[in-house]
């Protein structure tokens, strides 16, 4: 389940927290991921993606990535609705909402 959340997330939030990596952050924030390394290196610095081992993989010729671990060091926020089993990111003024097994993100509310 975890690994299903973490591909969904991170088809949703790649071109968006790109835009915001590039335009946002781009002097003042640096991330880096490497395929198969459970290591990332923010602003210089190595940390562990996070405690369940998470790596960015390939899959279908698409890079996917731990999604949460960019969403909270860009200092954003992921949540988990279980009732409707829904991910919530927020970051800044933005929320995506990615419902699991649909094929529609929803940002601000509209899809």
């Amino acid at each position: 389940m975890k690994k299903v959340l973490s591909v969904l997330l991170a088809i949703a939030m790649v071109f968006t927290m790109l835009g915001a990596l590039t335009i946002g952050y781009a002097e003042d924030f640096s991330l880096t991921m490497q395929i198969g390394s459970s290591v990332m290196t923010v602003n210089g610095v190595e940390k562990t993606i996070d405690d369940e081992g998470s790596t960015p993989i390939i899959v279908n010729e698409r890079t996917l990535l731990p999604v949460r671990a960019v969403v909270e060091e860009m200092g954003g926020t992921v949540g988990w609705e279980a009732d409707t089993r829904t991910a919530v990111l927020n970051y800044d003024d933005k929320e995506i909402r990615l419902v699991m097994d649909s094929k529609t993100a929803y940002l601000k509310g509209e899809a």
